[in-house]
């Protein structure tokens, strides 16, 4: 199946929501979820209704847009942005759902899913969807690794806007960044540029195989390594802290949360 550019039907949501049914569909599919305690669960479902009312799904395919879906994609990118102030996308507006694996010119091998910063949209597979979140723990996770691309995207663009801007006018820059403090990024840019550097070192060492750690994937470009960091990351936490300590450490820091700490891994400030 390759992707025309009709999509076959769209949705947009807004308040209220049923957070009973959300429950159940995190309790059934996100161990991150489940090990929240109560109030950091609160803060997670107020999360994944602010992403949904900010952004459109559409379905292809032999599949119909039902709020689980809705729901375990939201999570993803919820879970992601736990630590830190901003857990909403700006330049993607569209999430594409199919109901598996599925061809895209430009591409020889059928996807899981893709991020395409052109057209602005996200692209799952929900058959793989649904496997990344019920085996928990082998760092497969194509909803997280597809966010973790918006995600570093969207936090490039906001710099690089704020750059292009302190050359062509200071004040304007300096006005901004007053704004927008440091905490509204996706990202801390200081301990985004550590990880960067750290990234460009294990790049290598995947390549020349002294590092088996992560996935092989990882070892196609620095955003596939982010990608498949923030897998690992959030599902192989504990391995990650004892085989990869100076990746897990900076991580931490640029997520601004803790996965091994279950009940509530946001970093207190």
């Amino acid at each position: 199946m390759n992707i025309p550019l009709l999509i076959a039907q769209s949705k947009y949501h807004f308040w209220p929501r049923d957070r009973s049914y959300m429950r159940q569909v995190l309790k059934r599919y996100s161990t991150y979820y489940r090990n929240l305690d109560e109030p950091a669960k609160r803060v997670f479902e107020y999360r994944v209704e602010i992403f949904l009312n900010a952004i459109e799904f559409k379905t292809l395919g032999a599949i119909r847009l039902k709020s689980e879906i809705e729901f375990l994609i939201a999570s993803g990118f919820v879970q992601i942005t736990f630590g830190r102030n901003l857990y909403i996308l700006s330049h993607f507006k569209r999430i594409i759902i199919t109901p598996k694996e599925y061809g895209y010119t430009g591409f020889k091998e059928k996807l899981l899913g893709h991020v395409d910063y052109s057209r602005r949209l996200i692209t799952l597979s929900w058959a793989n969807t649904k496997h990344g979140f019920l085996i928990e723990d082998d760092a497969h996770n194509v909803v997280l690794h597809e966010m973790a691309h918006a995600l570093e995207f969207e936090f490039r663009k906001r710099i690089k806007l704020v750059k292009h801007l302190d050359r062509r006018s200071l004040p304007l820059a300096i006005l901004i960044s007053s704004i927008v403090e440091k905490s509204y990024y996706f990202l801390d840019n200081e301990v985004y540029q550590k990880w960067l550097k750290l990234g460009v070192t294990q790049l290598k060492d995947i390549r020349n195989g002294k590092q088996a750690f992560l996935k092989s994937y990882a070892a196609k470009n620095i955003h596939e390594y982010f990608a498949c960091s923030i897998e690992a990351f959030f599902e192989q936490s504990e391995q990650m802290k004892v085989e990869m300590p100076e990746l897990f450490d900076t991580l931490v820091l640029l997520l601004g949360q803790d996965p091994t700490v279950k009940k509530d891994p946001r970093i207190k400030t």
